[in-house]
Order: structure tokens, then C-alpha cells, then sequence
């Protein structure tokens, strides 16, 4: 104890103190120093224990994209001020394919897959088959049919006897026994359209010499067409008779005794309108 206070040796004693003294100075910087870097530590470690790390940010499942770039990564970006590590930045895996959206443009060699009930831009309409075809026309045939069949349905009123005009016109000479053919007309007579129908039932034609009936279509009903359609005003069914020169009976059969020449009237009556009168001289 007596070295240390009092120092012994060949160097002055102040020396010795400076020693002393200088080593003293740096052990306590150094117990300094030391202290300051514990204390840091301590502090960093107990800031990092009191502020939690942020959560690990997991990338949300997403709709299908709209757009042919792939989802663009997502970073997790810590809270300011935050001591600590940061959390890991999500990223696409390795391998994994984006499905490009159908307005995309496609890259070479990729295949773009559209949207339900949307056409590609090389799709093409597929021509119709034979068998469509001949479909379609069959379902035309059949509503142009249905179609008549409607219009004929709208049958026009009957003519009115009242607006018919009869007409009947013929030779005025022919030899006797010899056939002749007479032409038989109805006029409308009235202001509209009307349908009219002319048959045996409703026409009869007789040759007549004075009171002696020579012939007519009531024996021989076949003598007169059946003849049908619409007539405008002023507009005419036409028809013909033909009379075969002989004197007929029941169900249109000759009679022995023939006309002799002279004067002869063929009347021409429809339904019991007006009658018309043609005058043939036999010869």
C-alpha cells in the first residue's frame, strides 16, 4: 500500500502520477463506454418487445382479372415509425399461369379463353345444313297454305239475284239435227264485290217450239260446266252450253222424233232471275 501512494523507482515521482493517473482515466472511460453500449442494447430490445411486428399481409383470392397484365404484386409497407423487421412482400409463386380476360389481345402461342355466350373474333356463323334447308322451306310452303286457306275462308256474300244481268247469245242459223253451242253470261249489277256460283241446280237452259219443249239441261244436267268465282261490280261469269241438235227425255236420252226445220228459242234461266231469250232458225 505504502508503493502505491508512495511510488518507488530511478523516474521522477510526478511521472509515476501521470501514469497513474492516465491509466485510471481510461479505465473509466472504457467502464464508460461499456455501460453506454449495454444500456443501448437494452433500450433497443425493450422498444422492439413493446411494438408488436406488423401481421403477414396474405393476397386476397381476386375475381377473375379484366386485363391481360397479371396482378401486380402486393407489399406490405410497415407503420411508420415502427422498429423491427417488415413484413414479407407477397409475390405471384414461379409457374403460375394468368389467365388473359377475352378483350385482351392475345400473344403469340396463347390461347384466350372468352366470356360465356361471347364469340371470338374468328368464329363464324355455320352455314345451314340441307336438311335446314329443306326445313325452312317446308315451314314456308305451310304458311303460305294456311295463308290461302284463311283467304278462302272469307267467303264474299252470294250476289243478289236482283243485280244479276243474264245474257245468253248463239248462231242465229243451223242446220237441223246439227249441234250448236250457245254462250251464257251473268253481269253484277251492283255497287260491290259478291261471290257467284253457277251449276245445273240453279241454271237450266231449254229449247222450246212454241209450247214443245225440244231440249234441256234438266235431262241433261252434265251439259252444264259448274262455275264459280268472285265478280267486281260490273264484272261477268261465263260459261257455254252446248246443245246437240236432237230432242231429249228423261236422263238425257235422244227421242226418235228430231226436230224439223223452222223457228226455235233457247231460254236461258238462273235462279229464277229475269230469263233471256236467243232466237235460231233451223234449216
Amino acid at each position: 500500500m505504502s508503493s502505491v501512494l508512495h511510488p518507488v523507482g530511478p523516474e521522477p515521482r510526478e511521472r509515476y502520477w501521470v501514469r497513474r493517473l492516465a491509466v485510471l482515466v481510461a479505465a473509466v472511460v472504457a467502464i464508460g463506454i461499456v455501460i453506454a453500449l449495454v444500456g443501448n442494447a437494452m433500450s433497443a430490445g425493450s422498444a422492439v418487445q413493446a411494438e408488436p411486428a406488423p401481421p403477414t399481409v396474405v393476397a386476397p383470392t381476386l375475381p377473375p382479372p379484366t386485363s391481360a397484365s397479371p396482378v401486380a404484386d402486393a407489399t406490405a409497407s410497415p407503420t411508420p415509425g415502427a422498429t423491427g423487421t417488415a413484413a414479407p412482400t407477397a409475390s405471384p409463386t414461379p409457374g403460375a399461369a394468368t389467365t388473359p380476360s377475352a378483350s385482351a389481345s392475345p400473344t403469340d402461342g396463347s390461347t384466350v379463353t372468352p366470356a360465356p355466350g361471347q364469340k371470338t373474333k374468328t368464329e363464324k356463323a355455320t352455314p345451314p345444313t340441307d336438311a335446314a334447308k329443306r326445313k325452312a322451306a317446308a315451314q314456308a310452303a305451310e304458311k303460305k297454305a294456311a295463308a290461302k286457306k284463311k283467304a278462302k275462308a272469307k267467303v264474299l256474300a252470294t250476289c243478289p239475284t236482283d243485280d244479276l244481268r243474264p245474257t245468253l247469245t248463239g248462231p242465229k242459223k243451223v242446220g237441223a239435227t246439227k249441234s250448236t253451242t250457245f254462250a251464257v253470261s251473268l253481269i253484277n249489277g251492283s255497287k260491290t264485290s259478291c261471290y257467284l256460283k253457277a251449276t245445273s241446280a240453279n241454271f237450266t237452259l231449254t229449247v222450246v217450239s212454241g209450247s214443245d219443249k225440244i231440249w234441256s239441261t234438266d235431262d241433261c244436267p252434265k251439259a252444264v260446266p259448274t262455275q264459280s268465282r268472285k265478280l267486281a261490280p260490273e264484272k261477268s261469269l261465263d260459261w257455254k252450253v252446248k246443245w246437240n241438235g236432237e230432242r231429249s227425255g228423261s236422263g238425257c236420252k235422244d227421242q226418235k222424233e228430231r226436230p224439223e226445220p223452222g223457228y226455235y228459242w233457247a231460254i236461258a234461266n238462273f235462279d229464277d232471275t229475269k230469263e233471256v231469250r236467243w232466237r235460231i232458225i233451223l234449216t
